[in-house]
């Protein structure tokens, strides 16, 4: 009888154990994909399907899934609660194949999941969009691209995004372009594309462009959409946002001008000119908000100017100065661009960086507390050598700590890499077999007590 209760714990504790670390495949064995049991379709729909860059527009995405089979997992059927499908929305410039994402992080929820064959189930998104501020003209494809898809049956997401596609075309728009002074028209406005007024001499080394803007601008002095305006050169670029309210002094505004100047004016002490001089008009027009100037800067610097002293700055002829504004530098594109709230005279000045001077390290050098140091050595007693010795060891620390090595410490070079996490469905049925594996235990102590006992 012994012998038969003890063969039967051991066939109890292996089964258990088969149980507690057997895999489970969340996903049904017999589907190769989750098609086998639904179909899924999605549509998009378009606010504006002709948009200038920068300009939003909203896209709706519908999603429908179509029940072909019940979801089994073996023999069991389960019902799924919500399918979850995540992802981004990408632009893509048919003409250059030059991408864009417009939406990083986009999710679609249907719930409830249909159950029985032929049934549906529609759920839908909205979101808001915009095109790049220097999108190209043209046609652009908008697809979702696929990160993730979950099937969530009870407690437990089933991940299901390797058997779905990874993309899905929605639909495409058409880029205008909104570039107007070097060429292009307003896309709202029948004006002809303006031309360049001619030099009024051989000497004076001026380009003039005037450009019409009554096509983008309303009676009450308001913007009806995003503008960019290039002078002749194309070296001097001007955003104008949508709704920015402008002021003038006078009549209503419906031309800009720009003109780069070769007035002679003077710059401030220790900088120097690193663009041309841009006279942006009419003069007296202000702007709420401020609008973006966006200034090209010439290669190679003036000497001992670098790129980070770089900024825009504009010319007060009352105070008879340069006034900088706060400035971005970019040195890929080599430009630089600030917030302007009115028009006047602009360019990029630079600051020059004067050297720093010779004797600052010798000065640090001869510390006080190293003169005293011979004068230690002959000391009969040991005490002062051993006392003295930390004023050498801190000066040297102190020499060594420039400010450029100072903030090395601080700079993070190598981050650790994210500790992977188990599906929640492995970490549950390993939490069973660890629970399975201690009543196995507990049986095991039983028994052996028993045994002791008799």
């Amino acid at each position: 009888m012994r012998k038969l209760i003890r063969h039967v714990f051991y066939v109890v504790l292996c089964l258990l154990l088969l149980a507690g670390f057997a895999p489970v495949n969340p996903v049904p064995a017999q589907a190769a994909s989750i098609s086998d049991y639904y179909t899924y379709s999605y549509t998009a729909d378009f606010s504006k399907t002709e948009v200038l860059p920068a300009e939003s527009f909203d896209m709706t995405i519908s999603g429908q899934a179509t029940c072909i089979a019940p979801l089994k997992i073996g023999t069991v059927t389960i019902t799924p609660s919500a399918v979850e499908v995540a992802g981004q929305i990408i632009a893509t410039n048919t003409a250059t194949g030059a991408q864009s994402v417009l939406n990083p992080s986009y999710q679609l929820t249907i719930s409830p999941v249909p159950s029985s064959p032929g049934q549906s189930t529609t759920a839908s998104v909205t979101m808001t969009l915009a095109l790049p501020s220097d999108s190209a003209p043209g046609t652009y494809q908008i697809s979702g691209k696929l990160d993730s898809a979950k099937v969530i049956v009870g407690p437990l997401p089933m991940d299901v995004t390797s058997l779905m596609p990874s993309s899905q075309a929605f639909g495409s728009i058409t880029c205008k372009s909104a570039s107007i002074g070097g060429g292009g028209a307003p896309p709202t406005s029948s004006t002809p594309a303006p031309t360049a007024t001619p030099s009024p001499s051989p000497t004076q080394a001026t380009i003039q462009s005037t450009v019409n803007i009554s096509g983008f601008i309303s009676a009450e002095g308001i913007f009806n959409t995003s503008v960019r305006v290039l002078s002749q050169d194309r070296k001097c670029t001007l955003d104008i946002s949508k709704n920015v309210q402008v002021q003038t002094a006078g009549a209503p505004l419906t031309t800009l001008n720009m003109t780069e100047s070769a007035a002679a004016l003077p710059l401030p002490q220790n900088s120097g000119l690193a663009s041309p001089l841009y006279e942006l008009g009419p003069a007296g027009t202000s702007f709420n908000p401020a609008i973006i100037l966006t200034i090209m800067y010439n290669l190679p610097l003036p000497a001992g100017v670098t790129e980070n002293s770089l900024s825009i700055r504009t010319w007060d002829p009352v105070m008879q100065r340069w006034i900088a504004y706060t400035s971005t530098v970019n040195t890929q594109d080599k430009t630089v661009s600030a917030a302007i709230p009115h028009f006047s005279t602009f360019a990029v000045i630079g600051d020059v960086q004067s050297a720093p001077a010779p004797s600052a390290t010798p000065s640090v050098t001869p510390s006080p507390t190293i003169t005293p140091v011979p004068s230690v050595t002959p000391s009969p007693t040991p005490t002062p050598s051993v006392t003295s010795s930390p004023s050498p060891k801190e000066t040297t620390a102190v020499l060594t700590a420039t400010p450029g090595t100072s903030l090395s410490p601080a700079v993070t070079t190598t981050t650790p890499p994210p500790t992977p996490t188990q599906p929640a469905s492995s970490q549950i049925w390993g939490w069973l077999g660890a629970v399975f594996v201690g009543i196995a235990a507990i049986i095991g102590l039983l028994y052996w007590g028993l045994k002791r006992k008799k």
